[in-house]
């Protein structure tokens, strides 16, 4: 894999858990370009979370391939291809260390200067300062003492801070409310240029900026393309939205 990242290239990739007949992601074709924003979405079950592994080399393609730079997790030496990602997800661990500490293990040589930042980008800041001790404030055993949100936005602070070429949100933003989301969302714009950000999400409002958009159904993608251009066709993207704004 060489820096900086090209393009990321699904090729009629397949996987299949073992134990299973079924193929959790099936055949699955597509391509990210450097510097894209682009959203996963689909129904419990339809893939996301493993088209996501396989991208981060926790499993390998049972059939297909996966590349970066034209070259295959296969071929790629694994801490190599790590490397290229820095991913927040539902539930990230956290250790049972200081604020900083907790932050420092995404990068052990950062500043404070560059630990403040991305604690601001990830709108944790604010509340990391009225803790007791501030960025020395030890979070207890898995974090105890900090709510849902305040833990995935210290994990988001974490991956921002990692400063990787692509950045991955597994329904990272899934305990925080909608107001909070949607700042995170509004300074990640400042953040995310020059990278690459690929963001599995539940609340599709947060994916209205996004660059394309694939709707995943029982492993395959079954529709591409802008939150727009989705909406236009009418198919499984728009009646989803249309259930949400329906709750909303």
């Amino acid at each position: 894999v060489r820096r900086p990242l090209e393009s990321i290239v699904f090729d009629k990739a397949s996987f299949s858990y073992e134990g299973s007949t079924e193929k959790a992601i099936n055949e699955v074709d597509l391509e990210i370009q450097a510097g894209e924003f682009v959203g996963v979405v689909g129904s419990s079950g339809a893939g996301k979370s493993t088209l996501v592994d396989l991208l981060v080399d926790l499993y390998r393609p049972t059939l297909g391939s996966i590349s970066m730079n034209g070259i295959t997790s296969e071929e790629a030496h694994a801490d190599s291809w790590r490397s290229m990602f820095s991913m927040v997800s539902q539930n990230d661990l956290v250790l049972h260390d200081t604020v900083r500490n907790n932050m420092l293990f995404a990068k052990e040589d950062a500043t404070d200067e560059q630990i403040i930042r991305a604690a601001k980008l990830a709108r944790a800041h604010d509340f990391i300062c009225q803790l007791d001790e501030g960025y020395d404030t030890k979070l207890g055993d898995l974090g105890f003492k900090l709510s849902g949100g305040q833990l995935q936005r210290i994990a988001m602070a974490r991956a921002i801070l990692r400063d990787t070429p692509v950045l991955i949100f597994d329904e990272a933003t899934s305990a925080l409310d909608s107001i909070t989301e949607q700042e995170i969302v509004d300074q990640l714009e400042r953040f995310r240029r020059g990278k690459t950000v690929i963001s599995i999400a539940h609340r599709l409002s947060t994916l209205k900026k996004a660059d394309r958009i694939f709707v995943l159904q029982q492993g395959r993608v079954f529709e591409e393309g802008t939150h727009q251009e989705l909406l236009d066709k009418g198919g499984i993207y728009s009646y989803m939205w249309v259930a949400q704004t329906q709750i909303e």
